[in-house]
Order: structure tokens, then sequence, then C-alpha cells
């Protein structure tokens, strides 16, 4: 059969500027963001490797980005550990590792980070770093669209189409443990 295609997202790293830099000289919000981020805070270290990804206040140096939201990922920074599967999905600074995007697209959805839940979840529909299981698919595609991704409502409608009455049912098990886990 053939593979649908699925939405996933992929950030313009060029177009995003955290709100917490917004609104300051460029050359005191990059002082600022590495006077924090050099004292571990891991938002910062985050903001530190948008800043260094986009050229704002330092010239733009992806292994820089790439050492700050990695930084700011092992302290559990959600949007940091998006960013680390982006670059490792994409090959961007890194070597392409589908392993090591799905690694950080985990650890960034079990926090609830609706972007890595959907990406997640193609990466189980296509079998990328990940065994092809389409009940884990629909599982991270129904978590992330139930806050609100509209890619993932479109990624788990289509799935669904794929699946047997007995998949799904499997996956609502499985979210229904989950969802007692969190309780």
């Amino acid at each position: 059969m053939k593979k649908k295609f699925l939405y996933s997202t992929v950030i313009d790293f060029s177009l995003i500027t955290p709100t917490v830099l917004l609104g300051q000289d460029t050359s005191e919000r990059f002082k600022e963001a590495s006077r924090k981020a050099s004292s571990g805070d891991a938002e910062a270290q985050h903001n530190l490797g948008v800043m260094y990804r986009q050229g704002q206040g330092a010239p733009q140096n992806n292994r820089e980005a790439l050492k700050w939201w990695g930084m700011a990922a092992e302290q559990g920074f959600s949007k940091a550990q998006f960013r680390m599967g982006l670059m490792y999905y994409l090959g961007e600074s890194v070597p392409q590792s589908y392993k090591e995007a799905a690694h950080w697209y985990t650890r960034a959805a079990e926090q609830g980070y609706a972007d890595a839940q959907n990406n997640l979840g193609i990466m189980y529909y296509y079998g990328q770093g990940v065994p092809e299981n389409y009940v884990h698919a629909y599982k991270w595609f129904y978590i992330a669209s139930s806050a609100g991704h509209d890619g993932a409502e479109h990624n788990r409608a289509l799935l669904s189409m794929e699946m047997l009455p007995a998949q799904i049912k499997e996956v609502k098990s499985l979210i229904e443990i989950q969802c007692d886990r969190a309780d």
C-alpha cells in the first residue's frame, strides 16, 4: 500500500524569536541571554540557541545553536528538545539520524509538546528511527490533535482510514492507560 503524505511540523528558524527577546536591542538581548544561559537557565539557553541560529547579536552559527539547545534539552526544556529532534531529522549541522530525532521528539512529546507529538507520530507511521507502528502513530496524532494541532488532526484522520477497528480500540486503551498514569 502506498503511504499517504502526512503533515509534519518543520520550523523556519529564521522566523522564530522567543517573545522574551522582542522589544530589546539585539546586542543587549544577546548579552542578557548569554549571562543567564551561562548560569544554567534552560529557557535562556534555548533563546541563545535561537539567536545563534538567526544571527541575532552574534554571527549566525548552527553549531553554537545546537550546543545551547542541547544544554537546554538535557535539562528537560521541551522546546529545545523539539529543536534537537528537528535538527537530527533534517540533518542540519549534525549527521541525519532518525533514531536521535525520535529520541528528542519523544522527550518533548512526553511533556505535552504538540509539534513533537505530531512529528513522532509521523516517524512511527513511516518507521523512521522507530519501528513502523500505526497504533503508536495514531496515539501521538490523537494526543497532539487533542491539544489543537491541526496537522496532527489531518494525519490522524488519514491514518484511521488505514487502520483496523481493533487497532483503533488498542490506541484508545493506550491513551486511557497514559491518562491514568498522569493522574
